[in-house]
């Protein structure tokens, strides 16, 4: 493609994208007048990296959470920049919880439908526990290697 060819480049899932990945989709390719949309969510799975020097210079950090830890992208950040999507139709409610408080300022709603929701109850693995406390949530420990 020649120089400038492209006058929008969309980076989706940016959040699990190292730097260097997220920084080729750009380079060369996009006009200077051009826009950049870079689509994740930094505080769910970031970089997958095995090499210890590449986490000690950074490729652990994506594009997307460098840019978002930046001052212009705070809590009062500019709406016509940044889209925040707060609504969760995945997940039960009670499965939020953590992560709302934790990583997401309590901004998270949780709009799933409740049938299906709650179908997640009915789980064979499920402790008769947590379905009483309608919590569908198994913890199950696993052994593995690299």
């Amino acid at each position: 493609f020649p120089q400038d060819h492209f006058t929008h480049v969309f980076i989706d899932e940016s959040g699990q994208a190292t730097e260097p990945e997220s920084v080729i989709a750009m380079a060369g390719l996009i006009s200077t007048k051009g826009q950049v949309v870079m689509a994740g969510d930094p505080k769910q799975l970031g970089p997958v990296i095995r090499s210890s020097v590449g986490v000690k210079h950074g490729l652990n950090i994506s594009l997307l959470e460098r840019l978002m830890a930046m001052e212009l992208y705070s809590k009062e950040y500019d709406k016509r920049c940044i889209t925040k999507l707060v609504k969760n139709f995945r997940s039960h409610k009670e499965l939020l919880t953590i992560p709302k408080a934790l990583y997401y300022d309590n901004e998270l709603d949780a709009c799933a439908d409740e049938r299906m929701a709650e179908s997640c109850l009915q789980f064979p693995g499920l402790t008769e526990d947590a379905r009483k406390k309608k919590v569908p949530l198994v913890f199950h420990g696993v052994i593995g290697q690299d």
